[in-house]
């Protein structure tokens, strides 16, 4: 079925792409990853394949900011930290997208922009999202 068939598209993902040079770059996502401080924020995140959680709720921006985050297949969870403008960019190639402001998406080439204001001085973090096959998941 299904699974069997994002199995494979995941195994050949993994031997396909090679990795990119980012600060935090990993080829399986299985843990959760968080962040506190802008300055231990790297630009970009990458995984090849996995469940990719990016917990961001207990991170305290001092300026605006910009984060790339990239995963080939798999589930990608990201939780937005509180008191912060969020300006959010996805696309998925295939699978859902559910961000905060708007519906729950399903279906291919799936791509839009989103803000979540943090008020008028807060910092913004502007969030680029790029998933090839999976689910897209942004929490407020």
């Amino acid at each position: 079925g299904l699974a069997t068939v994002m199995v494979m598209i995941a195994t050949l993902v993994t031997w396909l792409v090679p990795p990119t040079t980012t600060l935090h770059d990993v080829r399986v996502a299985d843990e959760p990853i968080a962040f506190v401080g802008d300055a231990e924020l790297p630009p970009e995140i990458s995984a090849t394949v996995g469940d990719l959680e990016l917990d961001l709720s207990g991170l305290e921006l001092k300026q605006d900011t910009t984060l790339a985050v990239n995963l080939g297949v798999g589930d990608l969870t990201v939780k937005l930290p509180p008191g912060v403008t969020a300006a959010v960019t996805w696309h998925v190639g295939a699978g859902s997208a559910s961000v905060p402001g708007g519906p729950q998406d399903e279906g291919l080439n799936l791509s839009g922009t989103r803000s979540v204001s943090g008020g008028p001085a807060a910092p913004t973090l502007t969030l680029q999202v790029s998933l090839k096959a999976g689910t897209l998941e942004v929490v407020s």
